[in-house]
């Protein structure tokens, strides 16, 4: 499924933070995890996106991770985004995430990866092909 710029903007949960300026609109934690996986070329590829994700982590709430899962719907990115957080020893926030991609295709956790050497994640449902390590 292909979305506009606009359309994935309008699916961004935010909340106002107060600040000394003013009231600046950020988006969710959950929502930028979320984001980091979507553009994770973008942003640096895994080993900085589990990086962000070790330390953003403490943020996250499972039940509003759940809901930015099914508010977006791309399986391919809940898959990583849960398959990582387990990673990192977050597994109680990956419980609705894995119930949502159950029925997915196996896929590749690093598409920037070689395939040879993979093993199977089946809680992700993904071939993990590179070592993801958060960066020091």
């Amino acid at each position: 499924m292909h979305r506009s710029p606009q359309g994935l903007f309008n699916q961004a949960q935010t909340e106002e933070i107060k600040t000394p300026t003013g009231i600046l609109k950020a988006s969710w934690p959950e929502t930028t995890a979320w984001d980091l996986i979507r553009y994770l070329r973008a942003v640096g590829g895994l080993d900085h996106v589990v990086t962000v994700l070790s330390e953003l982590a403490e943020r996250l709430d499972p039940k509003r991770l759940h809901e930015t899962v099914k508010r977006h719907g791309e399986i391919l990115v809940a898959q990583r985004l849960g398959y990582l957080l387990d990673h990192l020893g977050r597994r109680d926030l990956t419980k609705d995430i894995a119930s949502s991609v159950d029925d997915a295709p196996v896929r590749l956790l690093d598409p920037a990866s070689r395939v040879s050497g993979t093993s199977e994640s089946r809680k992700g449902r993904l071939l993990v092909n590179t070592r993801v390590e958060p960066e020091a």
